[in-house]
């Protein structure tokens, strides 16, 4: 519960008398000239027929609420967040979450004091080593011995993959032999060789004979070794894959922005039924597998299902309901686009956040190799340990700098969705002049870093870990609201559900939207961002709007991961960079996935929060319009008018088309979005895409 004297005007309290549930926002505190039986502030009540200003007495300590309407018996009250939130130059920003960003310099202390350990006890040098039946590192517990062979098994045509020894130089013949480990006697044979080749980056002798080829690849491809062997086994070339797949995935998720940039129209028109073809497709796929097997139910089942959902999927699509929801998507899509061109600054921000998540990504991966190596199988105080082992101090280490990890590519997330909320507000509230915003703030991109480094830090730590723990919980209590609306029917099935989501609905990356603009807290800012998008009435269609941004969001990150996988793996077939070891040459692919993950994710949260913000702009700048101009009605005066003319150039006529025509700070786009903009996809044909 806020302090009264967090209280600030524009703020919006919620209470009861008797049965009815009240909505009542700040006026101010009142002055001690004005204590009228113990007032600490006016309120205007905005729920009821009319609109009515009281003065009462809210208890900083309890939450209690007394006087007024509520009268002499104290009331509990709840903060709802801001109900008419300022604009950007009317608010000074201050230090916020201040307990929380100690706890979370600690924990960053905690890191370093890791990495220390890391570096005085792991052993960097000991990568790119294969390991001998006794687990011993070859070159290193084996001097002179760098290279690995796998010997000849008893009475077989087969080697023995699982006892490897470690030699000096590859055999390119059959005619030397080695001393190699008998399993059945427990000893040491002679062993014959057979030709063999070694790679440039593989630490292992590969035999030339396909057949023993093909052992070992079947082999290492259906039993995938443990990371820390194969961390070790790594080539020495490999680590190239993280500059090639962040270059792909970056040229990529520019790309991919720049089509939505020109060809909002065309690639909705696409996507939409690129995914319906899809369905069937591969519906018709399975129905073809069917009947060339003479049976397998499964391929039937399957073949059903997907065709019904596509041929579902065509039926709304050109609907008249599908067609205004596709058109309102594009409006969005290009009202952020707007204000990306213009400011020519956030396009430069992904490229920031992706520096910062590459080097929380290459200072964790040192760290953690580094702490990997601690239990590498070597001889350790003149014992040879046989096995990977780590002590109880090791293991907690590991899993703290895992938890760290995804904690701070969280924050990293978390600042970029404050830094381009910030910057996009600034751009907004620039009023338009002859169809053209003038005045925009310059360097905004770095602007709004020292802003949040400066004033939000703490807030920003504590936001990203309740959104990184609690994204899972969300999610599950969405899916289970989803299956009791559809069995108990929408209004009960919100009843029943209301409890378990209660607190959780609003824990979201609008929040930094919401600090942004008012410098409240995080649980402060998200009770208000969620006042102002899900329970504002001047608004109807943010919810769903930011539903069909989310599909474009994941349909580009799958895209530029997918395409930073395959040029990886391209990479490493044309190099040859892992030879013939398919363990090696999956793991770089997968390497250069994850890293080309947070870089589409930095080009989505582009698209996403600048989107998101514009939206929760108009919503603010909707509810100032609509309060305002109610008071004007009712007590009309210069005085209101003159309020106006800070959010919106003067007004006359009474129809809302009229009314919202005269707004200024809207883009063209999102105007024509709520104003009801012309259907212009369903007369775009399948020919005209490419015109």
């Amino acid at each position: 519960m806020l302090a009264a004297d967090a209280l600030r005007i524009g703020q919006a309290i919620e209470f009861k008398v008797g049965d009815e549930t009240h909505l009542a926002m700040i006026l101010g505190r009142v002055s001690e000239g004005e204590d009228l039986d113990g007032a600490t502030h006016r309120i205007e009540v905005l729920s009821g027929k009319e609109r009515r200003e009281e003065r009462v007495s809210l208890d900083q300590q309890f939450g209690l609420m007394t006087g007024g309407m509520v009268g002499a018996v104290p009331t509990k009250y709840r903060f709802k967040g801001f109900y008419l939130p300022p604009l950007p130059e009317h608010q000074e920003h201050h230090y916020t979450d201040r307990r929380f960003l100690c706890f979370f310099i600690l924990a960053l202390g905690m890191c370093c004091r890791i990495g220390v350990y890391a570096f005085r006890n792991g052993h960097i040098g000991n990568l790119h080593h294969a390991v001998d039946y006794q687990g011993r590192m070859c070159g290193v517990d084996v001097p002179g011995k760098r290279m690995a062979l796998w010997c000849w098994r008893k009475d077989s045509d087969l080697i023995n993959l699982r006892h490897p020894i470690c030699v000096e130089h590859c055999p390119d013949s059959n005619e030397t032999t080695h001393e190699c480990w008998d399993h059945p006697s427990q000893g040491l044979v002679t062993r014959q060789d057979y030709p063999t080749r070694a790679f440039l980056h593989s630490p292992y002798c590969w035999p030339k004979d396909e057949r023993l080829l093909e052992q070992i690849r079947e082999a290492r491809g259906n039993r995938v070794p443990c990371p820390g062997k194969l961390l070790i086994g790594m080539p020495r070339a490999s680590f190239w894959v993280i500059p090639i797949a962040a270059g792909i995935s970056s040229l990529v998720g520019y790309t991919y922005f720049r089509l939505l940039e020109k060809f909002v129209d065309r690639v909705v028109y696409i996507f939409i039924n690129f995914v319906t073809y899809l369905f069937l497709v591969v519906g018709c796929y399975h129905l073809l597998l069917y009947w060339k097997s003479d049976g397998g139910s499964r391929h039937l089942i399957t073949g059903c299902v997907l065709i019904a959902v596509s041929l579902s999927a065509f039926s709304f699509v050109f609907s008249e309901t599908a067609q205004s929801s596709i058109n309102r998507a594009a409006g969005c899509i290009e009202a952020a686009c707007e204000c990306i061109t213009e400011e020519v600054s956030l396009l430069f921000e992904p490229l920031v956040a992706m520096l910062l998540r590459m080097a929380i990504l290459v200072a964790f991966l040192v760290i953690f190799v580094l702490l990997v190596t601690c239990g590498a199988p070597r001889i350790v105080e003149g014992r040879k340990r046989h096995g990977w082992g780590y002590s109880a101090q090791e293991q907690f280490y590991i899993a703290y700098m895992v938890v760290m990890f995804f904690w701070l590519m969280e924050f990293t997330t978390s600042l970029s969705q404050y830094v381009l909320a910030w910057a996009t507000q600034r751009w907004y509230f620039t009023p338009y002049v002859d169809d053209t915003k003038i005045d925009r703030p310059h360097k905004a991109v770095c602007k709004g870093y020292f802003n949040a480094l400066r004033w939000h830090l703490g807030t920003l730590a504590y936001g990203s870990l309740l959104i990184g723990v609690l994204r899972i919980p969300r999610i599950v209590l969405k899916g289970i609201k989803v299956v009791v609306n559809l069995a108990a029917g929408r209004k009960n099935g919100s009843q029943v559900c209301g409890c378990l989501g209660q607190g959780l609905e609003h824990i979201n990356k609008n929040a930094y939207i919401g600090v942004a603009l008012t410098t409240e807290s995080f649980r402060q800012a998200a009770v208000s961002a969620d006042l102002m998008l899900n329970d504002n009435k001047d608004v109807r269609s943010i919810a769903w709007l930011n539903g069909m941004q989310g599909i474009f969001q994941l349909g580009g990150l799958i895209l530029i991961t997918a395409a930073a996988g395959f040029g990886t793996f391209v990479w490493v077939s044309l190099s040859n960079v892992s030879g013939p070891d398919i363990a090696v040459r999956d793991a770089l692919i997968w390497i250069g996935i994850i890293v080309a993950f947070p870089i589409g994710l930095s080009y989505m949260t582009l698209f996403d929060t600048v989107g998101d913000t514009i939206l929760y702009c108009w919503a603010v700048q909707e509810r100032r319009y609509n309060y305002h101009k109610e008071h004007l009605r009712k007590r009309g005066g210069n005085r209101i008018r003159g309020m106006l003319s800070t959010v919106m150039s003067s007004f006359s006529a009474d129809e809302r088309g009229e009314e919202l025509s005269k707004v200024k700070y809207a883009p063209p786009a999102l105007r024509e979005l709520l104003l009801g903009r012309q259907p212009r996809l369903a007369n775009v044909s399948p020919g005209d895409l490419f015109w």
